[in-house]
């Protein structure tokens, strides 16, 4: 045995695994079906699982909402019926209602959230508790931004309070945590906001928690509100009765997947959350899937590949048209998801 060999073997031993060599795996990585086309599109087919997440942005613009989206798509996924996930609800404004509502089958999930005085170390102590475990497939932090260190809750004085930030304890947390996650195939999702820089009238502003935080996510998506419209889909003011609104949805970082996709819009509803079934007709519509000449729209049965016949006039008739036939339905969103992964469509 060579002294190459040697190393590698005793590597290896040491920890099983962490050396490979002549052997090149590829193999796709592990992923989540999102059911929402324009996610899809994102990253080719699937969010990445296993992976670690920063979903931030303005209030109110639907992270929280995304996060349960992740959660219940994950949660179908066959492999993941006897793992369990948890909801680290630093912020107290987890609802189980809502979490059911947006799909979260929360008989199999576990939700902490501070009772007293609890600092951010504490907080990470108990997430290195649940990781170590095994058990855990998925885990949630609402949310960074409100995350207060131990040395700044120990201060006598409000003005005290208000000096030193998350950054300093996040950093040796994550330094260790990515690694316990990864050989937990835990997929974590940070929720954080925005904040405008003062000091800078040109900047968009940052999410707080520092650059070693930001280094070790795998993907960090920024969100804000876009369009806001009403019950009947006309565009609205957001200060009257909107039924919800479009989630510009950015890629500021990708390292898992191939980064050539940077954004994509998806309609949330503040009754019942996101509108899937919309988006995938949109997405069709967009690109040519679904051919339409005026007001007249084209349909192809994709598991025959003939044409559906008669043409139909509005949108509204193709909504209802695939509301009604669920076949077909399945059929578009399957060779929408084909054309997305391989790339045949120029999409």
């Amino acid at each position: 045995m060579s002294n190459l060999d040697k190393v590698i073997a005793d590597l290896n031993k040491e920890s099983k695994g962490s050396v490979r060599f002549g052997e090149p795996d590829f193999s796709d990585i592990s992923r989540i079906p999102m059911d929402n086309i324009n996610l899809e599109y994102l990253f080719r087919g699937g969010m990445p699982e296993n992976a670690m997440y920063e979903l931030y942005g303005s209030p109110s613009c639907g992270k929280s909402a995304l996060a349960y989206i992740m959660l219940a798509c994950w949660q179908k996924k066959p492999e993941n019926k006897d793992r369990k996930a948890v909801i680290f609800d630093y912020e107290t404004a987890h609802s189980d209602r809502w979490a059911t509502i947006l799909g979260v089958d929360m008989s199999k999930v576990i939700v902490w959230r501070p009772l007293g005085n609890e600092c951010a170390e504490k907080l990470f102590d108990i997430i290195f508790k649940f990781s170590e475990t095994g058990e855990i497939g998925f885990e949630i932090l609402d949310s960074v931004g409100s995350l207060v260190p131990k040395a700044r809750k120990d201060k006598n004085s409000f003005e005290e309070k208000l000096m030193g930030g998350i950054a300093g304890p996040l950093t040796e947390f994550v330094n260790d945590f990515n690694s316990v996650r990864s050989k937990n195939n835990i997929t974590f999702v940070a929720i954080n906001q925005l904040r405008e820089d003062f000091n800078d009238s040109y900047s968009k502003g940052s999410s707080p928690g520092g650059k070693a935080f930001k280094h070790h996510c795998g993907i960090r998506l920024n969100l804000s509100a876009g369009e806001y419209f009403d019950y009947k889909g006309s565009g609205c003011s957001r200060y009257s009765d909107a039924a919800g609104h479009h989630v510009l949805v950015i890629v500021e970082k990708n390292k898992i997947t191939t980064n050539d996709r940077k954004r994509t819009s998806l309609t949330f509803r503040y009754i019942s959350g996101f509108d899937s079934f919309q988006d995938n007709i949109d997405f069709a519509v967009l690109h040519g899937f679904i051919k339409g000449s005026g007001a007249w729209y084209e349909l192809i049965d994709y598991s025959t590949g003939e044409v559906v016949s008669p043409k139909l006039n509005g949108m509204a008739k193709v909504y209802e048209y695939y509301r009604n036939n669920e076949d077909q339905y399945k059929s578009l969103y399957n060779k929408m998801l084909e054309g997305i992964k391989e790339d045949k469509y120029g999409i």
